[in-house]
C-alpha cells in the first residue's frame, strides 16, 4: 500500500475510480464463477466495522476491499480479502493508504483466491 498525505480532490477521484473498478470487476467474476454455490465477491466500504459510502473516503477509519467468502444456512465465511484504501488518523493528520496494485493485478489475485477456493471446495466435496 502507497502512503498519501496530500488528501486533495485529485486523490478523492484516484479513489472513486480505483473503487468502481474493483465494482466491475467484482460484478464480472461474480458470473465468471457463478458454478460456486454460496460464493460472495463485493467491494465493502465500511468506517469502524459500518457501511459507508465512496464519500467518506477521507474521513478517519474508512477503508475499502475486495472481500471473498462463503455464506452456508445464513452464515458467513469470510476466505480471503484485497485491501483498496484506507484512511487512518495518524497524530495531527489524515492519512491515506491507497493499493499499489493495478486493476489487472487485482484480477489475477482475485482469480488466484477464488481457483484455490474451488480446489479446497473439491477436496471437501471428496471426503
Amino acid at each position: 500500500m502507497r502512503q498519501i498525505v496530500q488528501l486533495d480532490e485529485q486523490t478523492k477521484q484516484e479513489v472513486a475510480s480505483l473503487e468502481k473498478k474493483c465494482e466491475n470487476l467484482v460484478d464480472k467474476l461474480s458470473v465468471q464463477y457463478a458454478e460456486i454455490e454460496n460464493l460472495v465477491i463485493e467491494l465493502i466500504r465500511c468506517k469502524k466495522g459500518k457501511s459507508a459510502c465512496n464519500e467518506d473516503v477521507y474521513e478517519g477509519d474508512y477503508e475499502s476491499f475486495i472481500e471473498v467468502g462463503i455464506e452456508n444456512d445464513d452464515e458467513y465465511f469470510p476466505n480471503d480479502y484485497i485491501p483498496i484504501w484506507k484512511c487512518k488518523n495518524e497524530l495531527f493528520q489524515t492519512v491515506g493508504y491507497i493499493t499499489d496494485d493495478s486493476i489487472e493485478n487485482i484480477e489475477k489475485k482475485l482469480h488466484c483466491i477464488l481457483d484455490d477456493m474451488l480446489l479446497d471446495l473439491g477436496e471437501r466435496g471428496r471426503n
